[in-house]
Order: C-alpha cells, then sequence, then structure tokens
C-alpha cells in the first residue's frame, strides 16, 4: 500500500473524476450514511516503512488521475 502523499475522501475523488468528465455530477447520487451503515468514506494507508526505505512519490494524485481519466475517455469501448 503505497500513499504517494495524498489523502482524499471517497466522495472528493470521485467528484474529481466527474471534473475530468466535463463535470457531469449530477449522474452520481448522494447515498446518506444513514441509508449505508459502515459505509467507507476513506481508506487509510500507512506507508511509513516503504518511505524510511528513502521512496518519495514521483507524481501528484490529482495529475496522474487526469492522465487515467483522459486515457479513458479516449480509449474505453462502452
Amino acid at each position: 500500500n503505497i500513499s504517494g502523499n495524498h489523502e482524499d475522501t471517497n466522495m472528493s475523488v470521485v467528484k474529481k473524476i466527474l471534473m475530468f468528465y466535463d463535470n457531469i455530477e449530477d449522474h452520481v447520487p448522494f447515498v446518506s450514511y444513514l441509508k449505508r451503515p459502515g459505509q467507507d468514506v476513506r481508506y487509510a494507508i500507512d506507508d511509513s516503512k516503504l518511505k524510511a526505505l528513502g521512496w518519495e512519490p514521483k507524481a501528484r494524485f490529482d495529475d496522474e488521475l487526469k492522465i487515467i481519466v483522459e486515457y479513458y475517455k479516449n480509449n474505453f469501448v462502452w
């Protein structure tokens, strides 16, 4: 598990992905936590052991996310 010095909520990542898809946020319904108890809000990753060995991230999460979304926009066969 590698965090890359980045932490976001799940909803924040979804909103970023949708922003790269021309802001189609209205296509994802919001489900209240009361309707889905135990729903994950975020995933915590501890990469301190890897960093202790000298590892450093080479890319930023938001930049890589945009590249991934653009790839799927241009290559995914619906």
